[in-house]
């Protein structure tokens, strides 16, 4: 038990017994002996308790053996088994008690039998010691007798205190004096994506008071920040006589950027003619901007003659998170090869709260080869957390810059002949190798530079097309010359090259014939 006694007079006043554990009865008080006797007056007697399911049941005010007990405003509340019992023993109400059930046989002026008390919990409601508060709407508020009713309760707060607002100060029971009580209520507002919203806090004053009342309040930070979230509130709230609600507007900071719901508070504090039963409110700020977005830019790169140098591509988150977002990316082969023309790469980009661009690097691997075409590759986004992917992917085009040319070489100077054919050799260079197929027509250009060489009579006319497969640089092509023996000239022709798929540098060539058929004197021959 929390007080057992014997022997003796022992007067209780503003005590609360409560929340006390004994293993079969007397959890609370147990009087015994005929010399024996209580005096409780505005105490409060709740929520003892027993540890075994057995026993007579007796855990708030247990009297035996002719101990005596006198009870005035007090409060018996929620006891394990029963509030009040034991044998021998004398208890007798003075009027103006309370209990939740009927075993103490309240009966007399002012008594209340099985009533709710509506205490709160156990708890610093001011003063050195816990108490158990009045809820709103008790019944033990100003239900207890004035001629019996100390000075202060508990807690040191005055008594009688007008607390039900019929401008009539009357004693509660218990040792808990309920004067008006102040709470405050949560609240939750969308953030809203610019501007201000406001947060609007309800101060509530219950019962309604006779008096003026004032409570001083101000926000404080949670998760949420003043200056960037919420701008700070701090004032004095007045009740007037009659007012039971008063209102406190926080203006709440918009903005586009995700995150997570924060947190801020309202706290009351310093209130005249009330007691704040609850002090603070939580005011939730909930983020309304959606997960952000991601997306990656294409990028174009010249290819280089060897080493390696980066395509760079960016990635945007939009707008800034207030959480760490994270996206994996790949790359994807295309008409470019991995291996051959870029290096494959894979990861996970990782954006701290705040950052809104990443890069990634994606090592583009040099040649001498005119491939012909650009080439091209993806990389691309995936398994994003905390944003979503709006475009999943960028194209990276190499852009080839060993474009091969063809150009026709300087023409021969061959010996004509005295019969048959001499060939001319002519030679077309591909000025670096192509990784396709190039092809090129040929032919004698006649009429173009031609000087005294007939197709026909001096050489064959010829055409045709040469083919260079990947890798080639060199090709060439003959036009055969027609000898004889006729002195003449040394003679001029040029060829031609064209319908090419590859540009053309020098697309002609002159070839040189040159005459070998010596002048032969004929002298008449004279006999004498």
């Amino acid at each position: 038990a929390a007080l057992f006694a014997q022997q003796g007079t022992i007067t209780m006043t503003n005590v609360t017994v409560s929340n006390n554990t004994a293993g079969n009865n007397y959890g609370g008080i147990h009087i015994s002996g005929p010399s024996t006797s209580l005096f409780l007056q505005n105490s409060t007697i709740a929520n003892n308790h027993r540890t075994n399911a057995v026993g007579t049941g007796f855990n708030g005010l247990i009297i035996g053996n002719n101990a005596t007990v006198d009870m005035v405003n007090t409060v018996f509340a929620n006891n394990d088994g029963k509030n009040c019992g034991g044998t021998g023993g004398n208890w007798t109400s003075l009027g103006h008690n309370l209990s939740t059930d009927s075993s103490c046989a309240f009966t007399q002026t002012g008594d209340q039998q099985a009533v709710d008390p509506l205490l709160g919990p156990l708890a610093d409601n001011g003063g050195a010691t816990l108490t158990h508060a009045l809820l709103p709407g008790s019944p033990a508020i100003d239900a207890g007798s004035n001629a019996d009713c100390p000075a202060t309760d508990q807690r040191g707060v005055g008594r009688p205190y007008d607390g039900d607002g019929d401008s009539t100060a009357t004693c509660d029971i218990g040792a808990f004096e309920a004067q008006h009580q102040l709470t405050i209520a949560d609240v939750s507002i969308l953030e809203g994506s610019g501007g201000t919203e406001t947060a609007v806090f309800t101060v509530t004053l219950s019962p309604v008071n006779s008096q003026v009342v004032t409570v001083d309040y101000t926000t404080a930070n949670g998760s949420a920040t003043a200056g960037s979230d919420f701008t700070t509130a701090a004032d004095t709230l007045t009740f007037n006589v009659g007012e039971t609600t008063r209102t406190i507007n926080v203006p709440i900071t918009g903005d586009f950027d995700d995150e997570p719901d924060e947190t801020f508070f309202v706290q009351l504090s310093g209130a005249s003619n009330a007691v704040i039963l609850d002090g603070e409110a939580v005011g939730t700020i909930i983020d309304d901007d959606g997960l952000p977005s991601l997306t990656i830019a294409d990028q174009m790169v010249l290819e280089g003659n060897s080493g390696a140098k980066n395509a760079v591509f960016a990635v945007t988150l939009s707008p800034a998170s207030a959480d760490t977002v994270t996206v994996n990316y790949t790359t994807i082969a295309g008409s470019a090869a991995a291996g051959e023309d870029y290096t494959a790469v894979s990861d996970t980009l990782t954006f701290t709260p705040g950052q809104t661009g990443k890069e990634i690097a994606v090592p583009i691997i040099g040649d001498v080869v005119d491939e012909g075409v650009q080439e091209t590759f993806t990389v691309m986004l995936s398994n994003a957390g905390n944003a979503t992917i709006v475009d999943n992917q960028a194209i990276g085009t190499i852009t080839d810059d060993d474009s091969a040319r063809l150009s026709q070489g300087v023409g021969p100077q061959v010996l004509e002949g005295n019969s048959g054919t001499t060939p001319a050799v002519f030679t077309v260079t591909l000025s670096t190798p192509a990784a396709f197929v190039v092809t090129v027509d040929f032919e004698v250009n006649p009429g173009a530079t031609d000087i005294g060489a007939t197709a026909g009579e001096d050489y064959i006319d010829t055409a045709g097309t040469l083919t260079f497969q990947p890798g080639d640089t060199t090709k060439t092509f003959t036009i055969d010359l027609i000898g004889d023996n006729i002195m003449e000239p040394d003679e001029i022709f040029s060829t031609l090259i064209s319908n090419a798929n590859v540009p053309i540098s020098v697309n002609g060539s002159i070839a040189y014939i040159l005459n070998d058929d010596g002048n032969t004197l004929y002298l008449p021959l004279v006999v004498k």
